[in-house]
Formats: structure tokens, C-alpha cells, sequence
């Protein structure tokens, strides 16, 4: 774990709220991720995170046995997601596993990174396309950066399985790109061909 969050969570356990705000802003994105792909409602998914962080905050004098805050923190949006699924769908005994619907909302590109609205658009586009279980497991790893024995652990499956689930979301998305990019590049050479063809009518 970096050293800055180290520093971040012994200061929660001194009472500084000043520290426990910085976490909040370091988290709350990547929860807010993972917890909306499984509740599918912003409100629920940002009240979701808001009572992780009240309880971390309510307990802070036991922070010192948590290994790995990440891992605790994406832990308790399951549990609490989980929660209000089985409660809303009237499913008392409702897995992680048997959940057939995750929504990803569009990916923002990093400002160091210099990919054109177009492409981020595309990429976006063929995540959505991803089966649920792939879309959840390729969040978990890309998104919320769990390792692949963290994953396994959280999902009770093996890493065996979530290395294949990675790779055939990452075949899957690569899959479909190069599909988009033939159709685009077809669609320009259709323009240019026609273009050419006007401009030796008209010569």
C-alpha cells in the first residue's frame, strides 16, 4: 500500500478528520464504481460509500488491523450492495455470483493520456458489451486496481478463473475495436472513392 495512505489512516486513528477527507478523495470514485455497476441507482450507490466511510470514521480506534485498506473498502461495498439487492429484489440469500446485470458507467480518459473523445467513445462502447461477469471482474481489476488473488477472494472464485475472465474481456473489447475501426476505415475509403470518382467527372 503507498505510504501516503498509510500515513492517511494512522491519522484517522488519531482523530484527524483532515485525513480521513484526503481518503475519501482518494477512494470515492473507484467505490462509487463498483458499488453503481451493482445497484444501478447514483443515489444508492453514493449513500453506499458515504456510510462505508462514516463506519471506518465511527471505528477508527480498530484501523490498525486492516491490511488492506482497498481490499476493506471494496469488502464492504459488496456486503453493503449485496444488502440492499437482497432486500430490494426480495432475495434474502442473494450472491455476487447470481447477479446477471452490471452497469459501468463511461470511462473518463486520464488527462495524460491523449485519446480523442471518439476513441474514449469506442472504448466505452465496447466495455458496456462485456457480459456482466467479465464487466465486473475487468472493474475490479483496471478500475478499483484489486489483484487478481484480491478478486478471487471478494467473488470466491479462483485466480485461475479471474485471469481467464480478464483475458477474454480484454480479447472481447479488442475484438470489437478492431470490428468498429474495419467499419470506419470501410466508411472512409467509400468517401474517398466517391470523392475521386466526382472529381474525375467533373475534370
Amino acid at each position: 500500500m503507498d505510504k501516503s495512505i498509510d500515513i492517511l489512516l494512522a491519522g484517522i486513528s488519531m482523530n484527524e478528520e483532515a485525513a480521513l477527507t484526503k481518503l475519501i478523495e482518494h477512494f470515492s470514485t473507484e467505490l462509487y464504481i463498483f458499488a453503481f455497476g451493482l445497484v444501478k441507482r447514483k443515489e444508492v450507490a453514493e449513500e453506499i460509500v458515504s456510510d462505508i466511510f462514516f463506519r471506518l470514521w465511527n471505528e477508527r480506534q480498530n484501523i490498525g488491523r486492516i491490511h488492506n485498506i482497498r481490499s476493506y473498502l471494496i469488502t464492504a461495498v459488496r456486503n453493503n450492495s449485496l444488502t440492499y439487492l437482497r432486500s430490494k429484489n426480495n432475495k434474502p440469500h442473494l450472491t455476487l455470483d447470481e447477479i446477471d446485470t452490471f452497469e459501468l458507467e463511461p470511462l473518463q480518459c486520464p488527462e495524460t493520456i491523449l485519446i480523442d473523445k471518439e476513441t474514449m467513445g469506442l472504448i466505452n462502447r465496447s466495455i458496456a458489451q462485456l457480459p456482466a461477469k467479465n464487466k465486473m471482474i475487468f472493474t475490479l481489476a483496471k478500475i478499483n486496481g484489486l489483484k487478481y488473488k484480491e478478486i478471487a477472494l471478494l467473488m470466491n472464485i479462483s485466480t485461475r478463473t479471474v485471469e481467464n475472465h480478464i483475458a477474454a474481456a480484454i480479447e472481447r473489447i479488442d475484438t470489437i475495436l478492431s470490428r468498429e475501426n474495419q467499419r470506419e476505415l470501410d466508411q472512409l475509403k467509400k468517401v474517398i472513392s466517391t470523392t475521386i470518382l466526382l472529381f474525375l467527372h467533373f475534370f
